[in-house]
């Protein structure tokens, strides 16, 4: 029997997240993809993934998958996105379990205001991945889109 594919869903599909989805495609990733806007989502669909329209089905598309720790990776542009994202109906319960890792701009006091949203929606709290299944991650990524496309850049997690 043939081992399965490592699962990540990809939140959020404009330039850089499309970047990482391909490059997480590449690596060989099994991949639930979403964006605000479905057409993003729709186009990118027949090249990496699974594309749903609401954000509770791609984060239960990651869930649904053979890897029961398939983490939701949101490239969102910013906190205020991140945070209606996370407040959205049905969103939170389909978070239980799974590991959250923001990757929009901000600041530390923004991330540390995501992961208190992120607390009150899924019921979990902070700290590292490896802590427990499931929490919340915050992260940076330094370099441009054509670089993550490469799996180049910095990647810096906390």
């Amino acid at each position: 029997m043939a081992a399965s594919r490592a699962a990540v869903c990809v939140l959020g599909l404009g330039n850089m997240g499309s970047a990482m989805a391909r490059r997480l495609r590449d690596s060989n990733f099994s991949l639930s993809v979403w964006n605000r806007s479905p057409a993003k989502a729709m186009a990118l669909q027949a090249e990496v993934a699974s594309a749903t329209v609401s954000v509770a089905s791609a984060a239960a598309a990651a869930v649904a998958t053979s890897d029961p720790n398939a983490p939701v990776l949101c490239v969102l542009t910013d906190t205020a996105s991140v945070i209606s994202l996370l407040r959205s109906e049905g969103f939170g319960a389909s978070l239980e379990g799974r590991t959250f890792i923001n990757l929009a701009s901000g600041s530390p006091d923004e991330g540390r205001d995501i992961a208190k949203v992120h607390a009150e929606v899924v019921g979990g709290g902070t700290g590292a991945a490896a802590e427990a299944p499931g929490g919340f991650v915050d992260g940076a990524y330094c370099g441009p889109p054509a670089k993550a496309r490469q799996g180049a850049g910095q990647l810096f997690l906390s």
